[in-house]
Order: C-alpha cells, then structure tokens, then sequence
C-alpha cells in the first residue's frame, strides 16, 4: 500500500514559481497502473510496514519512522554532507559545490540518518537552470532504485555526516537571485 499525507499549499512567491518541461506522474497514477492501494492518510495514521519510502520535504517524527522494520527511504535533491535541506540545486551552484542526488534512511533529523546511495549529476557548460532540474529529477530516479534495492537486500548504509551543519532555507529572493546569476554567465 502507497500513504500519502493530505496535501499541504507551499507560499511561494509568484516569481519563483517555475514551469518545466518533465512532469513526473502522480503516485495515485503509478499506484493505479501497478494495482497497487493508494490511500491518503496523516501521517499518525500510517501503521508501517517492512519500508517506507517518502517523496516530500517534511520532516518526519521519530514515532513514524519506527513503525518501519527497515526504516524509511528519502531521496535528497543534493550533497548530504554540505547540502542539507531545501534549496539544494542553487546552494550548490552559489557554492560552487558537485550537484548530487543521495538516497538515505532518515532519523527524526533533517536529512541525516544512514547513506545508502549517492548519484553524481554532471553538469554541462551549457545546461539551463530547467537542464539542471530534468538531470536531477531523472537522478532521483536512479538513486531511489539503487537504494531500493540494496536495502531490500540487506546494506544498512553508512551515517551521514552531519559535522558541516544544516543551513536555512535561502529565501525564494535569494535562490531565484543565484538562478539568474547562473543563467546569466
């Protein structure tokens, strides 16, 4: 069975909001496909099961994630290690950082846990800021898969290194400014 938390309205300013040319399909839609039950439930509803995974950017308590025997899976848009939290693709390219994509068994902090897959993302001189989030979106892709399958076979991960800190969110003036700035060099 798929649980899906009710649907939360993120505020984001009109400017910031961005149009892409690849949609992925809705999990209601891929549940259906694979005859698969699809349920929207709050979180403390969820009984658990043998693996979770979550495609969102809540952060899940503890009491949730130990309803599940082998924990629940997250796939990262970014370097876990200096990339922790939202705003991962500008961060990156304001820091000058590798664009990554790591999957990860969560704890109750955010993105931290054990480090099951990490998926390097190569970015060319030409690539559009829209460029940059197809690779990452179609990395994501990639890494949940891996992650599936070495967790379902047993690899328990290495913890993710949390020394570096988490940093807030940018402001969605502050990432669109780094966007442009990129776009334009």
């Amino acid at each position: 069975m798929v649980a899906a938390a009710p649907w939360k309205t993120l505020d984001i300013p009109p400017h910031a909001k961005i149009s892409v040319k690849h949609t992925p399909q809705h999990p209601a839609v891929l549940c259906h496909d694979f005859q698969i039950p699809y349920e929207i439930l709050p979180h403390e509803d969820v009984l658990g099961g043998r693996l979770g995974v979550i495609g969102g950017a809540r952060i899940l308590p503890k009491s949730l994630i130990d309803r599940f025997e082998l924990g629940i899976l997250n796939v990262h848009p970014g370097c876990l290690k200096r990339n922790r939290g939202l705003s991962n693709i500008a961060r990156a390219l304001r820091d000058g950082i590798s664009q990554k994509v790591c999957a990860h068994l969560i704890d109750d902090q955010i993105d931290a846990g054990m480090l099951i897959h990490e998926h390097v993302v190569p970015v060319a001189a030409d690539d559009s800021i829209w460029d940059l989030s197809e690779k990452m979106m179609d990395a994501q892709t990639i890494a949940l898969g891996g992650a599936l399958h070495s967790v379902m076979y047993g690899y328990k991960g290495v913890p993710v290194d949390t020394t570096q800190g988490y940093e807030k969110p940018l402001t969605a003036e502050e990432e669109w400014q780094i966007i442009h700035e990129w776009e334009m060099r």
